[in-house]
């Protein structure tokens, strides 16, 4: 039986709701997906991946500020970017059916206008009508 270890990170809040859709999406919880990528990478790398790189205690001078090149660092960049234009649609959505609902709203209350001034000229040509049976004493033949 092999033993685990556990790796914490912090992440931009954005990226985090864009890994966690894209997991849902997949089937996975998120440390399942990290799993996945984490081996992956590790057994597609495994012999540039050197036991020095990860030593705690290496001289300072030999240290490089450099990460490592892994192949999937372009495959995850590609998948980010695929959530991020994901969100921005879903986000374009929400905005076109704002925008929409607003004209709805304002040609609903334009109709509602029209419909008040129909119905006052109506009544005013009705009024004139009555007015002039009387000025005509047409009323009553």
């Amino acid at each position: 039986m092999s033993t685990t270890k556990t790796v914490s990170t912090r992440i931009d809040n954005e990226v985090h709701t864009l890994f966690s859709d894209y997991c849902n999406q997949q089937g996975k919880t998120m440390s399942q997906m990290l799993h996945l990528f984490i081996d992956d990478i590790v057994s597609q790398n495994k012999d540039s991946i050197d036991s020095s790189q990860c030593s705690i205690g290496r001289d300072e001078e030999t240290e490089s500020n450099e990460l490592p090149k892994f192949s999937q660092d372009e495959q995850t960049r590609d998948l980010l970017k695929s959530l991020q234009n994901k969100n921005n649609q879903e986000l374009a959505k929400q905005a076109v059916r704002s925008i929409i609902s607003e004209m709805f709203s304002g040609v609903k209350m334009e109709i509602e206008a029209l419909k008040t001034q129909y119905e006052k000229k109506v009544k005013e040509d009705r009024m004139k009508k009555q007015m002039a049976c009387f000025d005509n004493d047409s009323c009553f033949d």
